[in-house]
């Protein structure tokens, strides 16, 4: 890994400078979990190896108005702009000529159909939902779409505060880095033994069991492509996680190291300003 784009160093000094974009909204959120969305919300101690939170639960919650409205809120935004229940989506094709022949609108049809029978059999309603409401009551909702070895795909919706976004010249999202602390045993059986550094070695070893280690995972648009690689370094977007404690570089010393074709990240940003990076919603005037 020669590259300047795939070493560690370059990777923590961009979260070093989105987390620092990211601070000002800290505290709002903050306040949001106490009072509106207590299940929402996790906010890590930089300083601590064991990634202790550091805004503790139970919420403070004084009046369940903007709680109760984020929760209807949640609901309308299901039934009526996504609901499993009719099609809210079709497929067309850009050439006008060709949408004309039926033979290519039964074809766009029934794979619509097989798409909303796979979005039912996963849990992507589920987290739509959260995700309507994160972007509603903080600004921001975000998550990604990964491979279900039954489902065909899961959807996984991050928690405000524990993962950063940046994004392209067009203000797309097309960056999510998430830092989150994970446990010995999750470590080994997520990604094997011989992938983890010696300290989780140790720690699974010694039946520490619960043992929590701080782990990076950074999804964003391959800068160094190599289109002549079959592997992840032909991808369009990679994805690399490893321990946070781990400075070295080499291939071995990432938990994972894997590319996508398509930007796997979903996202909803309730109101944007011009030029900025995080939405802001309702929840920020219900404070």
């Amino acid at each position: 890994m020669t590259s300047t784009f795939f070493t560690k160093k370059r990777m923590l000094a961009r979260i070093s400078a989105l987390e620092q974009a990211r601070s000002v909204h800290i505290p709002d959120w903050q306040r949001i979990t106490n009072v509106i969305r207590p299940a929402r919300g996790r906010y890590l101690d930089s300083t601590s190896s064991g990634g202790e939170e550091i805004y503790k639960r139970p919420t403070s919650m004084v009046n369940s108005t903007p709680a109760v409205a984020s929760r209807t809120l949640q609901a309308g935004m299901i039934s009526g702009a996504s609901s499993p229940a009719y099609e809210w989506f079709k497929f067309i094709l850009d050439d006008p000529e060709m949408m004309k022949w039926q033979t290519a609108r039964i074809h766009l049809e029934l794979r619509a159909k097989i798409v909303q029978t796979y979005l039912a059999r996963s849990n992507f309603y589920q987290a739509l939902q959260v995700v309507y409401g994160d972007s509603a009551d903080f600004g921001t909702g975000c998550g990604v779409l990964t491979e279900h070895p039954t489902d065909k795909f899961s959807a996984t919706v991050f928690s405000p505060g524990e993962y950063l976004i940046d994004v392209d010249d067009y203000g797309d999202i097309d960056t999510i880095i998430r830092k989150t602390p994970r446990k010995a045993v999750q470590l080994i059986s997520q990604f094997g033994l011989d992938r983890c550094s010696q300290q989780v070695k140790d720690a699974y070893a010694q039946g520490n069991y619960q043992t929590t280690f701080v782990t990076i995972e950074i999804i964003e648009p391959n800068r160094d492509l190599d289109d002549s690689k079959a592997n992840w370094r032909g991808k369009p977007w990679v994805k690399f996680v490893f321990e946070e404690s781990v400075k070295e570089d080499g291939e071995d010393k990432y938990l994972e190291l894997s590319g996508f074709e398509d930007f796997p990240g979903f996202d909803l940003r309730w109101d944007l300003a011009s030029g900025n990076t995080w939405g802001w919603g309702p929840g920020l005037l219900a404070l």
